[in-house]
């Protein structure tokens, strides 16, 4: 029995690295409807569609979790045309076009979180508002830690009480009594 000691005994044994073959996918190729080739496995589904049902679900009212986007492709056919999805029947065959499951939801979710896109994209849409003039440029900062698109915002309301007196209101503050 060799004793750990002796140099030429190793407990850990070294492989060879051996390189892999990395698919990669010319950006150029990809648009709304056409999901990347695969060699095996199921066709991925098409991320146009998933981004636009989850960005419908928010516009719609809804809080973009994956759950309700779920409940909204499952129950409303037309949203989910509208996404790019279709119903699937008992009688078809798998395709990258029918309803995606909640798993993946939760995936492309999970994937858009962890790599900071739903951030992104959130600060480019604030950044073309900007730039158009939909909004104006305040000197507060209000940000938001989440994906959701809010319906509340910050407003300063003014208005003369019954003396003339003006009384600026900011956010969320009580009126005076």
């Amino acid at each position: 029995m060799k004793d750990f000691e002796d140099d030429d005994y190793s407990v850990v044994y070294n492989i060879e690295k051996v390189e892999e073959n990395i698919i990669e996918t010319d950006p150029e190729a990809i648009s709304p409807g056409v999901s990347p080739f695969r060699m095996n496995g199921r066709r991925p589904k098409c991320f146009f569609a998933l981004f636009k049902s989850f960005l419908g679900a928010s516009l719609m009212g809804f809080s973009p979790e994956p759950e309700y986007v779920d409940l909204l492709l499952s129950s409303n056919p037309c949203f989910a045309r509208f996404c790019g999805f279709v119903p699937k029947s008992k009688f078809d065959d798998y395709s990258q076009f029918h309803i995606p499951s909640l798993r993946k939801l939760e995936q492309f979710d999970q994937i858009m979180r962890e790599s900071n896109l739903w951030e992104e994209i959130k600060i480019d849409m604030v950044r073309r508002n900007l730039e158009k003039g939909i909004i104006d440029r305040e000197e507060e900062l209000v940000g938001d830690t989440t994906h959701y698109y809010a319906y509340s915002n910050f407003e300063t309301v003014e208005y003369q009480d019954n003396e003339g007196k003006k009384i600026s209101i900011k956010g969320n503050e009580t009126l005076p009594v």
